[in-house]
Order: structure tokens, then sequence, then C-alpha cells
């Protein structure tokens, strides 16, 4: 009886996934490899909101340079606002001096226009929590991506490998 519900319980994908995550633990704990990691220099961001313009900011902030795409100009407004204001706080906080902040800010670029994203290291999707949008933007980064573009979300409710069915490139999602 145990027996048969440890064996179920091991066919389910989350045991399937900490089971993965114990053998790539212990594979680094080892010594993975000796090549250091390349240094990201750009970086796209799908999804204007609060968690998109966040995540482009943290990233712009650390000398990445982001293009922070969405559907609409409203939307990509209301991004930037977002980052102005956390730059701003930043500053008031004494986090940052002005002058970081204006080359943080500097190194967004705002858009609503599809466009090739061969040269960008990392893409993150941030789009809204509804998993046929998310497919949808993962087929178009798909098309748009480099080969060696690695393809993120930000989702923690939706299953990854769903939206990675509906790439060209699995495995770099």
């Amino acid at each position: 009886m145990e027996l048969g519900a440890i064996v179920e319980l091991g066919k389910t994908e989350a045991t399937q996934n900490l089971i993965r995550n114990f053998f790539l633990a212990e594979k680094y704990k080892k010594g993975g490899s000796q090549t250091p990691p390349e240094k990201v220099i750009h970086a796209a961001v799908i999804g204007a909101g609060v968690m998109g313009s966040g995540i482009a900011q943290w990233l712009s902030s650390r000398g990445v340079t982001v293009i922070l795409r969405d559907i609409a100009r409203e939307q990509i407004d209301r991004g930037l606002a977002n980052i102005e204001k956390i730059y701003g706080d930043a500053v008031k906080r004494g986090l940052m001096t002005e002058e970081k902040a204006k080359e943080g800010r500097a190194r967004i670029c705002g858009s609503t226009a599809p466009m090739e994203l061969r040269d960008v290291r990392f893409v993150i999707e941030a789009a809204s929590e509804k998993l046929s949008i998310k497919k949808e933007v993962f087929r178009e980064l798909a098309m748009e991506a480099g080969p060696k573009t690695i393809i993120a979300t930000n989702t923690s409710a939706l299953p990854v490998s769903e939206l990675a069915d509906v790439t060209v490139s699995p495995e770099h999602v």
C-alpha cells in the first residue's frame, strides 16, 4: 500500500522537478564548467506592468541595456513612469547617485513594435497571467530571438513546460 503511494508520488511533475533540482545541485557542488559565465549586455522584458518595469529597472541598474516592450504605448508610458519612480526613490534614500540613476534610465528603451532580438542574451516575459497570452508571446519570441537567446518567464502559477512547447528551442526556455 505504501509502496504504491510512493510510486504514484514519484510520477508527479512536482516530484520529477525536485529530483532534477537535486541532481543539478549535486552536479554544481562538484564544480560545473570552468568557463566563466557570459556577461549579459542586452536583455528584453516583454510586459511593462509593475513586474516587467521592475525587472527592467533592476537590469538597467546593473549595466544591462533593456528593451521594454508591451502591446500598448500607454502601458510603456506607465512602465517607464514606474521605473522613474523606482530610480527617484533610490536616489532619495541614498542607494544611488542621481548620475547612476540617469545612466540606468538611459539604458531602457520602450517599444510597442515587434523587433529582432538576435543580439539579446535574455528575454524575460512578464505579460498577463493568462496561458493563452503567454503562449502567443512565446511563439512570437521564438521567431524573433537568436539561437543562443534564453527566454524566461516571470510566472509562478503557469506551467513553464507548456510555454516552452510552443517555441522552436524549448531547451532555451
